[in-house]
């Protein structure tokens, strides 16, 4: 598994960096602390390292990382929408759970 290095701007959903440091885990947590001391000053700045087989592979797993803030509003927006449907769809059926009395 390869490691990769993000560093993320949690106000913006902005992806300042993102790098494949390969397999030296030591290395890429040396990297995480140098940017980590760096941005000390900045809480809005988040610094991960995250394993995965491919780039591909980890923007499939932590797509939030790679989207706008307007992507991450539409799919909350859809997941809310979603949710609201299928208990709606619950609340409907007949047979399912017990009135009130």
């Amino acid at each position: 598994m390869k490691a990769f290095l993000l560093v993320y701007r949690r106000s913006t959903a902005e992806l300042l960096e993102c790098r494949d440091l390969g397999e030296d885990r030591a290395k890429a947590l040396a990297e995480r602390f140098a940017i980590e001391k760096r941005e000390r000053h900045d809480s809005d700045i988040e610094v991960v390292i995250l394993s995965a087989r491919s780039e591909d592979a980890l923007r499939r797993t932590h797509s939030r990382y790679f989207k706008t803030m307007s992507e991450l509003a539409s799919d909350f927006h859809v997941g809310i929408t979603s949710t609201s449907s299928e208990e709606s769809e619950e609340g409907s059926s007949e047979g399912r759970g017990t009135p009130l009395r």
